[in-house]
């Protein structure tokens, strides 16, 4: 079994404070358990560093702190789907096909990059952003307290 992560799952469950932290962990600690493998969209990375480094907490992310949890949790627990022209060409044509626009297709993104790992599961905390590019059955919301 395959399960791709997006970034507020990512975010989650790299930042205590976060409202979902033991959540996220929770799924993560399942994934190892279960021995399912983890695939994030490339694109994952730069937009986790990218969020937890302008995060509301104090003291702030540093940005090399930033990086070396991005590393460490993220890029070396989980196989990174590379983004392509073709994943790229992919996401634009899911958020016209869905009638949507703009920042949409970061979500798309993942969602085609999720398809491409043949991933079972998109797990997210913001599962309305995703369902235009899967279904509901691929793309659940990570439970609250698991």
């Amino acid at each position: 079994m395959i399960w791709s992560l997006d970034t507020s799952v990512l975010v989650a469950s790299l930042v205590k404070p976060h409202p979902r932290h033991a959540d996220a962990l929770l799924l993560l600690r399942r994934a190892e358990g279960e021995k399912i493998e983890l695939a994030i969209c490339a694109h994952a990375l730069a937009e986790t560093f990218s969020v937890l480094t302008r995060l509301p907490l104090e003291p702030k992310i540093r940005p090399a702190d930033a990086e070396i949890l991005v590393q460490r949790e993220v890029a070396d627990r989980c196989r990174v789907v590379p983004v392509d022209g073709e994943l790229e060409r992919l996401a634009i044509a899911a958020v016209v096909a869905a009638g949507l626009q703009g920042g949409a297709v970061h979500d798309a993104l993942h969602a085609v990059a999720a398809r491409r790992a043949k991933a079972d599961r998109l797990w997210t905390l913001n599962r309305k952003h995703f369902i235009p590019f899967w279904d509901r059955l691929h793309v659940p919301e990570v439970p609250i307290g698991g």
